[in-house]
């Protein structure tokens, strides 16, 4: 019985800067495989739009292993029966793969996998795919691991191999055929690794220089941003690379755009350490504090709240399937404190909108613009100065709520403050064509900041808040304790209602 190793591709679909690929060439022949895993994809966290871009960075990924002599066997099923059906044929050595931080059902898969490889006397070897580590007990020297870890020479693309064997492939399903609700998305980006050096090399040559200053506003977000977030979130593209290749540009800009690959990570190494965080709250005193209202949440995930900035937003990340991080703070904001709804419900819609859904960005945020986490400010966004303040004329507004492209731009951030009778435009009839707020923006803020004030006078709230900074804050920005009382006029005025 011939011995090969497996290489199991999840969420690292690339061949460059791929140890997993790297080290089982090293040792015997290798058949690469890709499980689509049909219990995984009808969670309510996944979506048609998600499998679509997947599909595409699958076939990518296939025409790079061609490149270097081999095939990407592609099965429908569970794992564990994708590795029975070859150790009928084969002697497999050894499972190769990338150290996933994924949702709850990966890391019981993964638990169950390692179970069953141990039983059947199969090594199975994890590398590290983003600077997130294993096992770590405290975030001292994080900072220092991370950096090495990005420091790492990039792995160059495997040399063709001479063993080839041609073992049938199942096709690419369809979302019908894996029976996904179709959910259209007319302006997602196409996947893979070459759509996704494209992109980056776009962002260097073109945008970096003024990135900065194109990441608040979505008027600019989508030409002006790097859009390389579901590259890696899928694994088209290395982290570690991306890194690299934007430090040697030295262009203004790459600081800006370095951070927020550190803090990618950063957020990840939070679910890692401690998984229940994708539905349980930081803060035990802030569990249940929410109510399910079907109503609100409907109106909210179609972008009909009556609340125009919002409403632009959400039917503008309906469409691509991304939308810029302020704009998701904001709208996770808005469903969390004036609709008052539960953030595993809202971060469920929003996360099966999103092309890059990432669980350990998208959970530990979504608690973040919720106020679960006790250590972070509480972040009440004001909708409407919101967008006066980032699409001041309405453009972005009129482009995505077609229903109030010709209202005067004075009317069109709070169109229900129209005097109705003088009115140029007549085919405006709010509760008709566009509807009124589902909720008074002042009186719902203001009843959320209260609630929340009088958790947080609670016996005990700072106390186990501290905990929770000391296990999950970045040593390098930390530096003292949580108070009782914050006061900061600065981003006082920036939330506050009052125009």
């Amino acid at each position: 019985m011939e011995t090969i190793n497996l290489v199991w591709f999840k969420k690292d679909l690339r061949t460059f800067d791929n140890e997993a690929l790297n080290e089982a060439l090293k040792t015997e022949n290798v058949i690469p495989i890709f499980v689509i895993e049909p219990d995984l994809w009808k969670l309510p966290d996944h979506s048609s739009r998600q499998w679509e871009f997947v599909r595409e960075c699958l076939i990518d990924l296939n025409n790079s292993l061609n490149d270097i002599g081999l095939k990407l066997i592609i099965r429908v099923g569970n794992i564990e029966d994708v590795i029975k059906e070859f150790t009928e044929r084969f002697h497999v050595k050894g499972i190769y793969s990338h150290e996933e931080t994924g949702n709850e059902w990966t890391f019981k898969r993964d638990q169950d996998l390692r179970r069953f490889t141990k039983n059947e006397n199969i090594h199975w070897y994890e590398y590290r795919q983003f600077g997130v580590f294993r096992g770590l007990k405290t975030r001292k020297n994080w900072s220092r691991k991370w950096e090495q870890h990005m420091s790492q020479e990039l792995i160059n693309d495997p040399r063709r191999v001479n063993y080839f064997i041609d073992i049938p492939s199942h096709n690419l399903p369809s979302s019908k055929s894996l029976k996904l609700n179709l959910d259209k998305c007319s302006h997602r980006i196409q996947g893979g690794r070459k759509q996704g050096l494209n992109k980056l090399y776009e962002f260097l040559k073109y945008k970096i220089d003024n990135y900065q200053y194109s990441l608040s506003s979505p008027l600019k977000a989508f030409d002006g941003c790097s859009r390389l977030s579901p590259y890696l979130t899928w694994g088209c593209l290395s982290v570690r690379e991306v890194v690299q290749t934007i430090r040697r540009t030295k262009k203004r800009g790459s600081r800006a755009i370095n951070s927020r690959l550190h803090w990618h990570c950063h957020f990840i190494q939070k679910l890692e350490s401690e998984p229940e965080l994708e539905s349980r709250e930081y803060h035990p005193y802030m569990s249940g504090i929410r109510k399910s209202n079907q109503i609100f949440l409907k109106a909210w995930s179609q972008g009909l709240t009556g609340i125009p900035f919002i409403d632009a937003c959400m039917r503008s990340l309906n469409s691509h399937g991304w939308i810029n991080f302020r704009m998701r703070a904001m709208l996770m904001s808005f469903a969390s404190y004036q609709l008052w709804l539960p953030w595993q419900e809202s971060g469920l819609c929003l996360a099966r909108k999103f092309i890059d859904y990432e669980p350990g960005i998208h959970w530990t945020q979504c608690q973040m613009q919720s106020g679960t986490t006790s250590i972070n400010t509480m972040r009440i966004y004001n909708p409407i100065k919101q967008g006066y303040d980032h699409d001041p004329e309405g453009i972005f507004i009129r482009t995505w709520v077609k229903e109030l492209q010709y209202l005067p731009s004075k009317f069109i951030h709070a169109p229900w403050k129209i005097d109705l009778f003088h009115q140029d435009d007549s085919s405006l009839v709010l509760g008709k064509n566009y509807p009124f707020p589902i909720v008074d923006p002042i009186i719902s803020t203001n009843t959320a900041r209260a609630k929340l004030k009088e958790i947080r006078n609670k016996p005990g709230f700072f106390d186990i808040a501290n905990n929770i900074l000391e296990k999950h804050s970045s040593r390098k920005r930390r530096k003292s304790k949580l108070k009782k009382k914050q006061n900061n006029p600065v981003l006082h005025k920036q939330l506050t209602l009052k125009l």
